[in-house]
């Protein structure tokens, strides 16, 4: 039979055709397929001498199956398997109608024109933050700061009286990571809202349901990076400004140094507006930093995964 026909069988929901195809794809791999179908899931057996390599494999009939678009299989469920082993040494699952979704979205982002983007880095340079970074400085930020303050709160509340209590540090200190983490996963758990309502982004069949994602999680993590960056920046910037600086010795023996600070602290930030400079220079920041993480993810680690690539494949070789 042609391949030509073949594939059209395969498109029609033809099994046999379409092991067939996947036995033709997989053959340099020297990997044989089974499958079966059950209800609307195709199960496919992958054998050979060694167990096959799992993420290859599955990345090769998830593409083969978004090419054919067979209407009437909803899942794939995968088996990779070594030749005399009982069981399965590894099982993956392809969910072909978020696949599908996933895909269209992806290709309409796709098809912007090269020289609309190249119209766009004219419009907006890179050295100056692009609004998603700015909104995620004004926006993120100033939800980690507060619900880390509430967190710390809460946690160094509990965990200083139940460590006075008990009479152990490890309490302490398990409070004080409660109330760092918090933030983290309040933050992640938003991102992983946001991207699911617009589907934004296709979630490993592996990973926890429980668990937000990946990227989401380093948003959070990032945001409390940035929140930390950020406020020391704007400290060292301002501290000049401190008048607690302009105490000497002696006013600092005679505890007097804390009374000119709470007298004339005010009177500083007042008269030189240090409040909104110091607010200034840490959204600024924020935002500059968002943008660095950006500019890393769109332009260094693409080369970086490439690299790595091509190291793995010269190491086969």
């Amino acid at each position: 039979m042609t391949q030509p026909k073949l594939l059209e069988l395969a498109k029609q929901g033809d099994i046999k055709a379409i092991v067939s195809v996947i036995n033709y794809l997989l053959k340099s791999k020297n990997i044989t397929a089974k499958a079966v179908l059950r209800y609307e899931c195709l199960e496919v057996m992958l054998e050979s001498d060694q167990v096959p390599e799992q993420i290859s494999s599955v990345d090769l009939i998830r593409k083969l199956m978004l090419n054919l678009r067979i209407a009437s299989l909803k899942s794939v469920k995968i088996y990779g398997k070594k030749i005399g082993h009982k069981s399965a040494d590894w099982i993956d699952y392809i969910y072909l109608t978020q696949e599908v979704k996933n895909a269209k979205h992806n290709s309409d982002v796709a098809v912007a024109p090269e020289s609309k983007q190249k119209k766009v880095r004219k419009i907006w340079p890179a050295w100056l933050p692009y609004p998603l970074s700015w909104f995620k400085a004004l926006i993120l930020i100033p939800l980690v700061m507060v619900t880390l303050t509430v967190s710390f709160i809460f946690t160094g509340f509990w965990g200083i009286t139940l460590s006075a209590i008990t009479n152990r540090i490890e309490i302490l200190i398990l409070a004080i990571v409660l109330g760092v983490l918090a933030p983290l996963f309040l933050i992640a758990y938003v991102h992983y809202f946001f991207i699911s309502l617009f589907k934004m982004q296709r979630i490993s069949n592996n990973w926890p349901l429980y668990l937000p994602p990946i990227n989401s999680l380093w948003e959070g993590f990032y945001a409390e990076v940035v929140l930390c960056l950020s406020l020391l920046f704007s400290i060292i910037i301002l501290l000049p400004f401190f008048p607690i600086l302009k105490c000497n010795e002696q006013e600092i023996v005679l505890n007097s140094c804390s009374l000119l600070t709470q007298q004339y602290l005010r009177l500083y930030f007042d008269k030189y507006y240090l409040d909104e400079i110091g607010a200034t220079i840490w959204i600024i920041t924020a935002a500059y930093l968002y943008q660095a993480e950006y500019l890393f993810r769109q332009h260094y680690l693409p080369k970086i995964k490439s690299f790595r690539s091509n190291s793995s494949k010269q190491r086969k070789l």
